[in-house]
């Protein structure tokens, strides 16, 4: 099976310890539906990214939500995430851009085969200030630290808050 198969099989796993995690925790979503059919030409003319969520923050409002299910690396012995350049982070721009939503990308956390109940949060437009930026043989990508980004355990109360300072300053 190709590399392709199996980053649509762990995007489609964390999308799902996402939803239950969202139920959990009892946030009001709605689930976006990823197939090609349901993308609008001009969207897809334009390069924007849709989201796989849309999530209401009492307090907030609505963000836009695309989860990572990304494995974690270490350097200079903190844990990593890497976010591509090469058209993510200009596609998330592009969803913003049109619906004045800020795209939020959520990483999934520690979890186990049924359950997350960690995950770092960070909006498209914080990568190039937060991350440092590389270029290797996988193309040009952001390096994040995960302790620059908002972590949530239980609820998305912090996110709430994270999102007011953040979004709003």
């Amino acid at each position: 099976m190709s590399e392709q198969f199996f980053k649509k099989k762990k995007g489609e796993i964390g999308e799902k310890l996402f939803a239950a995690w969202l139920d959990r925790n009892n946030y009001p979503y709605i689930y976006v539906r990823q197939s090609q059919k349901d993308f609008s030409a001009f969207l897809k003319k334009i390069g924007a990214k849709r989201p796989d969520f849309l999530v209401f923050l009492p307090g907030t409002g609505l963000i836009a939500v695309d989860v990572k299910n990304h494995t974690f690396s270490k350097s200079n012995g903190t844990r990593t995430v890497n976010i591509s350049e090469d058209g993510e982070l200009t596609a998330a721009s592009q969803f913003s851009k049109l619906t004045k939503l800020h795209l939020w990308y959520a990483f999934v956390g520690s979890k186990s085969e049924e359950i997350c109940d960690e995950w770092y949060f960070t909006y498209a437009d914080e990568v190039p200030n937060k991350g440092k930026f590389r270029k290797g043989d996988n193309g040009i990508f952001y390096v994040l630290a995960l302790e620059e980004l908002c972590c949530v355990r239980d609820s998305l109360d912090g996110l709430s808050s994270y999102a007011k300072v953040s979004l709003f300053k």
